[in-house]
């Protein structure tokens, strides 16, 4: 079955390159409002990389991908132009597959309005890893939803500490990489469940939650010690120790998230909340 490619842009003409693959407009250029429909060829995956698509100014533009019928299978919001690197659209599912994957990963089948979803570990802990060290958990989404709140819970806060949260797209080998929003900040001085106000519509997929102590080092609360069903373990002793591998860090994020390359596992995920509307 094909699939529909709706591009909903914001103010600005986007182009898209004629190396994209799997549609049937190799070389398109969309109109600056409204939507705009591009049928695929392939009968299963999708991949676009962001960086084929152009503006002259920085703008957002949204993806949507239907199957013909009008099932919507991903959804994602991403910025364009200058300035901005490769983007790659997560990887759509098989619609021929059996819609029960979400249990593999062992997480939500469906999404409730105003409840909060988070990746669970076994045993809760807590952690400090270090000031600028961020920590990346891998959450599943069933399917299209929206949320506005990301939470954290400081267990001991640190002076002048806040927590940064954003949410990231996954590579080829479901490793986070691609910076998909920057939620902000939020207070990481005293302890507290704190929540960062922010809108991002998931797509059905992997994603990645992360959380990193900036300016003090706050300890937050963590997954636990289980290991993670979607990250792989960087050595026999990880993959068979009592505490395994649950997520990523990467250091020295200081400020503003980016986009991440060869994070290192790690033991102590943060654990992150987020709230569906």
């Amino acid at each position: 079955m094909p699939h529909k490619i709706t591009v909903k842009t914001n103010g600005q003409t986007l182009t898209v390159n004629a190396s994209v693959s799997h549609w049937t407009s190799e070389a398109l250029a969309l109109a600056a409002s409204g939507t705009n429909d591009v049928e695929s060829t392939t009968t299963t995956t999708i991949t676009a990389d962001y960086n084929l698509w152009f503006a002259n100014t920085a703008t957002t533009a949204t993806i949507t991908v239907k199957q013909l019928d009008g099932t919507v299978l991903l959804q994602q919001e991403f910025p364009v132009g200058p300035g901005f690197g490769p983007r790659t659209l997560n990887p759509l599912p098989d619609p021929f597959a059996v819609a029960a994957d979400s249990g593999v990963y062992g997480r939500f089948r469906v999404i409730k309005s105003g409840r909060y979803y988070a990746t669970n570990g076994s045993v809760a802990g807590t952690q400090a890893l270090g000031t600028g060290v961020m920590s990346l958990v891998p959450f599943w989404s069933p399917g299209v939803w929206s949320a506005d709140r990301m939470a954290v819970s400081v267990t001991t806060g640190a002076a002048s500490a806040v927590v940064r949260l954003g949410i990231y797209g996954v590579n080829t080998f479901d490793e986070p990489s691609t910076l998909l929003l920057d939620a902000g900040t939020v207070d990481g001085t005293s302890t507290a469940v704190v929540e960062a106000t922010m809108s991002y519509t998931f797509g059905k997929g992997l994603y990645y939650l992360a959380a990193v102590s900036q300016v003090g080092n706050a300890t937050l609360r963590t997954l636990g010690t289980g290991s993670s069903l979607t990250v792989p373990h960087d050595s026999a002793a990880n993959a068979l120790s009592a505490n395994g591998q649950n997520g990523y860090t990467v250091s020295s994020i200081t400020g503003a998230l980016a986009d991440v390359t060869s994070p290192t596992m790690t033991t102590h995920g943060y654990r992150v909340a987020l709230r569906a509307v």
